[in-house]
């Protein structure tokens, strides 16, 4: 048998080298688990990369188009019905303005729009239903706007739009 003040430097030099090992196989197991982590990252970045690749032109594309259908209409201040709502709204504030007009002059309204002076806009549709009541109606494009003086008699007032 050995003495213990022999086996003991044999002792040592198995605990560094077990020491060693153990040291090198967390090294080597740390620096797999990041090349995992790495490679994973690259490949979630690629994705990205691919992802942004195909939709920005995408997104770019569909702006474009938006903007290419919308900024026309808009910069000629018309809605998509082929009209100005606001033009609409004044060619027939004129024509109730005209039959009022005409009312006011001959006590009763026209019997049809040929005998005024109504903007060529649209198509027009004129009902008299007494000397006094009437209705007017624009359709221009696929819109219709109208005004019934039976409905707005009262509150119709000089220089007031229907």
């Amino acid at each position: 048998m050995m003495s213990p003040m022999k086996d003991q430097p044999q002792a040592e030099a198995l605990v560094h080298h077990l020491m060693a090992q153990l040291t090198r196989e967390a090294v080597t197991s740390a620096r797999r688990q990041r090349e995992r982590h790495e490679e994973r990252d690259r490949a979630t970045h690629r994705g990205s990369r691919i992802a942004l690749g195909i939709l920005l032109p995408v997104f770019v594309a569909l702006t474009a188009l938006n903007v290419a259908t919308s900024a026309v209409p808009t910069a000629l201040g018309r809605d998509d019905t082929g009209g100005d709502d606001a033009a609409r709204q004044a060619a027939l504030s004129f024509a109730v303005g005209e039959v009022e007009l005409y009312r006011d002059d001959n006590g009763k309204v026209p019997a049809d729009l040929s005998m005024l002076d109504i903007p060529e806009r649209g198509e027009w549709r004129y009902e008299r239903r007494s000397d006094t009541d009437y209705e007017i109606e624009l359709t221009d494009g696929a819109v219709t706007i109208g005004f019934d003086s039976a409905i707005h008699s009262d509150t119709l007032e000089e220089g007031a739009t229907p």
